[in-house]
């Protein structure tokens, strides 16, 4: 599965689905500590999303000239004779 796999589950989107579950169970959780302990594990799973989120490349000028194969033309390199 590619970074950009629509169809498929990726990281991001089971840790927001952890996040919300986590999120069901707190308010169902019958004490304080129960609450508090998944609480924590959800902070931790939604610094994590950030992180990955935060690390999705953006493309670029240059990414989408590479893409289209729109490559900016070089100049010839003309060698002299030896």
């Amino acid at each position: 599965m590619g970074p950009y796999n629509i169809e498929g589950e990726t990281t991001e989107i089971r840790l927001l689905r952890s996040i919300v579950e986590l999120c069901g169970r707190i308010l169902m959780a019958p004490t304080s500590e129960q609450r508090e302990s998944l609480r924590g594990t959800a902070y931790a799973l939604r610094a994590e999303l950030l992180k990955l989120v935060e690390a999705i490349p953006i493309p670029d000028e240059t990414d989408v000239a590479r893409t289209r194969g729109e490559f900016e033309p070089r100049p010839m390199m003309i060698r002299g004779s030896s």
